[in-house]
């Protein structure tokens, strides 16, 4: 049961961080390839990377918890 809630918790997280890079990079789908400015998708680059690292620690927080309780658990052992 706690792997197919880890599942769900990877799944959710990753549709937010597609949203959130979908609406970043909404105005390069508009423009045409010849007229994308280098400096446009520098500044499309930067906080998409932000926003991965992010949200790729929210997706890893329930393993550090489990392996948080597990080494406590390991301590009283």
């Amino acid at each position: 049961m706690i792997k197919v809630m880890l599942i769900l918790w990877y799944l959710f997280v990753g549709g937010l961080w597609l949203l959130l890079l979908a609406m970043i990079f909404s105005d390069a789908f508009e423009t045409p390839f010849k007229k994308i400015q280098k400096q446009t998708v520098i500044e499309g680059i930067i906080p998409a990377l932000f926003i991965t690292i992010i949200f790729w620690m929210i997706a890893l927080i329930p393993n550090f918890i489990g392996a948080v309780i597990q080494w406590i658990v390991s301590l009283f052992h």
